[in-house]
């Protein structure tokens, strides 16, 4: 309800369509679409309808002739104002500008918001103007973002755009968009050269190129088992950003985590997903590769000993410490220290054999043909069964599709049995898992994550404790 009057949302958009009219943004494509991608962006983040209306209405004033009357005739005085305060007048001062801006909530989130989705375009605009947008995003909407919801996206945008900035487009393509990755080593985007589409992956600086090579080396081994992966085009270094890339084919797909957590599929056909996968692993498991050296080997001991000591230095931090003891007791902690000491002694007589490394939903992708391919493939190393989810455990068991998952993967991997000392093997990689994503968040000083995620595991703590007193697998 706006002055008294009902009006439907399709009404805006027709409005701001009218508006701008004729008018292109510097790729090219309509204007109007920009204004409604801030409105979604701010829907998406919970803002009510006065937020998501001064989304769409942001750039009336400046790039439009509505005047402020005809904005606040069509809305409220809350949103005509912040789009009024948005809005860069002649002659403007930065510094004035953003300061204006901070002292108004909704005209802060909506300028967020704006910058956003500017920095997701950009990279289709002029190498010089990718750099002026860096630049000013670092000197001025970093700080205006800190402490909303928008502070990571945006750092994260901007770091994509960075990136995209230093490539060689003639010799690597133009950069379509950032792919959602689950992991840090590696930031992935989809590029396009010569009129086809690719993986680009740039690796952390601190990636070497005996990495690279273990990674083409694991390409081979899963094509000779006649495991789908993608395939290596090409691979090198930015001198300019001291980083190792690999360009993949492209995989036209969705990954099993979407598919799971968007379509209507039942959890026995996820299981059957997670069975396939696991039938693949095997065949990996079973492979006689003779040349050890080329690959890491996990050592059970070392992994227990520093996931210990790095846990340890956790609970000493004060803050890190008052956020656990939230859900867990001094007694509740030890006894899992314990747990992971006393578990460690359940994979004594088993023999390393090759892994995958980083099983998850996420890192399986299904084509248009309905084939599943294995991606995210650069930790291949000898190890044990249960570390191919050494990362990703308590993520997947927390999830009701991702234990379906991961139960039939064990199914595929044991041919629907399970070995003996199973479930202390599981209680071992959850425990390592939980204390290292606890370790990590607070370096990364992500105390809210922290929090969210003991909360999540303590949940599951709790399932699966019931599973072990009814002496049932854990998965």
């Amino acid at each position: 309800l706006i002055n008294g009057e009902y009006m439907e949302s399709s009404d805006y958009i027709e409005y701001i369509k009218e508006k701008h009219k004729g008018q292109k943004r510097k790729q090219g494509t309509p204007y109007y679409t920009h204004p409604l991608a801030v409105s979604n962006i701010l829907k998406e983040k919970g803002f009510t309808v006065d937020y998501q209306i001064a989304g769409l209405f942001h750039d009336l004033l400046e790039d439009t002739d509505t005047s402020y009357e005809e904005i606040l005739k069509i809305s409220n005085h809350k949103t005509a104002e912040a789009v009024r305060l948005v809005t860069k007048e002649k002659g403007y001062v930065m510094d004035e500008y953003i300061k204006r801006i901070r002292n108004n909530d909704m005209a802060r989130m909506v300028k967020l918001a704006d910058r956003i989705h500017n920095l997701s375009e950009t990279h289709l605009t002029s190498k010089k103007f990718q750099e002026r947008y860096i630049k000013e995003t670092e000197d001025w909407y970093i700080d205006l973002a800190k402490g909303t919801v928008f502070e990571d996206e945006l750092n994260k945008k901007l770091n994509s755009l960075i990136v995209t900035n230093k490539i060689n487009f003639l010799q690597y393509g133009d950069v379509l968009e950032e792919v959602e990755d689950g992991r840090s080593i590696a930031t992935l985007y989809k590029v396009i050269r010569e009129g086809k589409c690719y993986f680009l992956k740039i690796f952390n600086s601190n990636y070497s190129e005996d990495k690279i090579l273990r990674i083409i080396e694991s390409i081979n081994i899963y094509k000779k088992l006649e495991i789908n992966v993608a395939d290596i085009i090409d691979y090198g270094y930015f001198d300019n950003m001291s980083n190792y890339y690999i360009i993949y084919t492209y995989l036209e797909g969705e990954n099993i985590k979407y598919i799971s957590n968007n379509y209507k599929i039942d959890y026995e056909e996820i299981r059957r997903l997670g069975e396939k996968v696991g039938k693949n692993i095997l065949k990996l498991k079973n492979y006689k590769y003779n040349v050890k050296a080329k690959f890491e080997t996990d050592d059970i001991n070392s992994l227990k000993k520093e996931t210990i000591n790095n846990f340890n230095k956790f609970l000493n931090n004060k803050q890190c410490k008052s956020i656990i003891n939230k859900f867990y007791t001094d007694y509740e902690l030890n006894d899992m220290i314990n747990t992971l000491e006393n578990t460690s002694k359940y994979f004594d007589n088993l023999k390393p054999r090759l892994i995958h490394g980083d099983i998850k939903r996420a890192n399986v992708m299904k084509d248009k043909f309905h084939k599943l391919w294995l991606v995210d493939i650069e930790d291949m190393r000898y190890s044990y069964d249960l570390l191919n989810f050494r990362y990703t455990l308590s993520w997947e068991l927390s999830d009701t599709n991702g234990s379906h998952f991961t139960k039939g993967f064990f199914d595929g991997l044991y041919n629907n049995s399970r070995p003996e000392y199973f479930n202390e093997q599981v209680m071992f990689v959850l425990i390592l898992n939980f204390m290292s994503a606890c370790y990590k968040y607070s370096k990364e000083n992500l105390m809210d994550k922290l929090e969210w995620y003991i909360d999540r595991y303590k949940g599951l703590d709790i399932s699966i404790k019931e599973k072990l007193k009814n002496n049932e697998y854990i998965i």
